[in-house]
C-alpha cells in the first residue's frame, strides 16, 4: 500500500489491529533546496590557456638613451596590422600585455609568456576587446572585457563576470590600490533625458518605450577588494569616462568624453573652465570637450601628490594644477610642441614621478622627457615609433611598438 496513503487513513479513521502490525517508515524528507548561485559565473570563452613554450623570438638590443628592445611581442595574429598595448609590470619579472590575440603574462622578465585570455566572438559581432585590465599581484587581476567586469585569482587561467551593477553600466576603466583593497570602475549608464535637454548624436540612446534617453558618465566604489560596489554620484555629464588616476581613498581623478572630474567627500565633481574666449573655447584648453569630427576632450591625468597634477587634451594642450584639480592654467598648448603645420599631434600618455619629472608619448610615437615640471619637453631619440608605455618604477619604464616590446632606463 501507498505510504502517503496509510498516513492519511492513520489520521482520519480508527486504529486497525492488521494496520497497527505493519512498520511503516516515516515519509521521505523533502530534497534540500540547492544552495543559492555564486555572485561570480565561470566566464565562458573560447580560449585555450595554455603556455607558450618557446622563447620570443630576438635578442635584446641596446639602442640610444637608455631603451632597449626586449622582445617580440606574443600572440599577434598579422604583426603588419597588430599592435601591442597597455603594458603593465608590477616589477622587472612579473608583467602582463594585451595584443591583438589577446592578454599575456611573463613571470620571467619577458623571456616565456603564458596567455591567459583569448578574445572569443563578441555579442555583437568581431572579437571580444579587452578595455582595461589590472593586476594586484602575480595571481588576482581584473579585467574589463566588452563592458563586463571580470576577476581572476590563478593568475588569469579561469575569469569569472562579476555581477552586474547597479545601473547596468557600460565599462570603460578600472583601478586599484596597490593591495587591491580598494579601487573604482568607471563608463557610461543609459539614463532619461530631461525636457529640453539635447545631446550629440553619439550619446544618444533608444529605449523600447520610446523614451529619449543618453549615455552618462558613471563611477563605481568598492572598499572590499571588490566584493560589494557602489555607486558613487557624478556630476550630470553626457559621455563615457575612459580614464581614472587614483593617489588613495580620498585622492582620485577620472577623464573622458564625459570632461574631467575631481573625488571630494566620495562625490565626483566637474573642474570647469574659467570662462571661454572669443570663438567661444575654454580659455583653459586643457579641459576643452567638442565633440564631433574631431573630437577634443580631457585624455588622462598624472598625480605625483594630491595637489600638483598634470592634465593632457586630444587638442595638444597640457595644463597644471596646484589645488588637486579644482583650478587648473594651460602651460603647453599644440602650436607649441608640434608647430602650427601639424593637425595630428597630442600626448597619448603623461607619467610624472615627482613634480619636476616627466615622461610623455605622443600620437606620433615620439617619447618626450621633461625636468621642469611640464613646461620645456625634449625628444628622446630613439628611432621607433612607439604605441604605449607605461612606468613601473622611478627608474624602470616599458613601451610597445606594433610587435616589440622595449624597456626603458628613466
Amino acid at each position: 500500500m501507498n505510504t502517503a496513503i496509510i498516513w492519511a487513513l492513520n489520521a482520519v479513521l480508527p486504529p486497525d489491529p492488521e494496520l497497527s502490525s505493519l512498520v511503516i517508515p516515516p515519509p521521505p524528507r523533502a530534497p534540500a533546496p540547492p544552495p543559492p548561485p555564486p555572485l561570480s559565473v565561470h566566464y565562458e570563452t573560447s580560449a585555450q590557456w595554455q603556455p607558450l613554450d618557446a622563447s620570443t623570438a630576438g635578442a635584446p638590443v641596446q639602442l640610444p638613451n637608455g631603451v632597449t628592445r626586449v622582445c617580440a611581442l606574443p600572440g599577434l595574429r598579422n604583426p603588419n596590422e597588430s599592435w601591442g598595448e597597455s603594458p603593465h609590470f608590477l616589477d622587472a619579472l612579473r608583467g602582463w600585455i594585451r595584443t591583438d590575440g589577446g592578454l599575456y603574462r611573463t613571470l620571467d622578465g619577458a623571456r616565456h609568456w603564458k596567455r591567459i585570455f583569448t578574445p572569443a566572438e563578441g555579442s555583437y559581432g568581431g572579437l571580444q576587446s579587452i578595455y582595461s585590465f589590472q593586476f594586484i599581484d602575480s595571481n588576482v587581476g581584473w579585467a574589463i572585457v566588452d563592458g563586463d567586469l571580470l576577476r581572476t585569482t590563478d593568475g588569469g587561467d579561469t575569469w569569472r563576470r562579476c555581477p552586474r551593477l547597479r545601473g547596468d553600466p557600460c565599462l570603460s576603466t578600472l583601478v586599484f590600490s596597490r593591495d587591491g583593497r580598494y579601487g573604482w570602475v568607471a563608463g557610461e549608464v543609459e539614463r532619461p533625458l530631461r525636457d529640453g535637454e539635447e545631446c550629440a548624436n553619439r550619446f544618444g540612446r533608444s529605449s523600447d518605450s520610446g523614451q529619449r534617453t543618453a549615455a552618462f558618465a558613471a563611477v563605481y566604489f568598492t572598499r572590499d577588494g571588490g566584493g560589494t560596489w557602489i555607486q558613487q554620484p557624478v556630476a550630470r555629464s553626457m559621455g563615457d569616462i575612459s580614464g581614472l588616476f587614483i593617489i588613495d581613498e580620498q585622492h582620485a581623478w577620472a577623464t573622458g568624453q564625459a570632461g574631467f572630474f575631481y573625488l571630494k567627500n566620495g562625490r565626483w565633481r566637474v573642474s570647469a573652465s574659467e570662462g571661454y574666449d572669443a570663438e567661444m573655447r575654454p580659455i583653459v584648453r586643457g579641459l576643452e570637450i567638442e565633440i564631433g569630427c574631431p573630437t577634443f576632450c580631457p585624455c588622462g591625468v598624472s598625480f605625483p601628490d594630491s595637489s600638483v597634477g598634470w592634465l593632457w587634451n586630444s587638442n595638444g594642450s597640457l595644463a597644471v594644477t596646484q589645488d588637486g584639480g579644482r583650478r587648473w592654467r594651460d602651460i603647453l598648448t599644440h602650436d607649441d610642441l608640434w608647430g602650427p603645420d601639424d593637425r595630428i599631434g597630442f600626448f597619448l600618455e603623461v607619467r610624472f614621478v615627482d613634480r619636476h619629472a616627466g615622461w610623455a608619448l605622443d600620437s606620433l610615437g615620439d617619447l618626450y622627457a621633461t625636468s621642469d615640471g611640464g613646461r620645456n619637453w625634449t625628444q628622446m631619440t630613439t628611432g621607433v615609433e612607439f604605441e604605449d608605455f607605461d612606468i613601473s618604477s622611478p627608474d624602470r619604464a616599458w613601451a610597445v611598438t606594433k610587435g616589440e616590446l622595449f624597456s626603458l632606463d628613466l
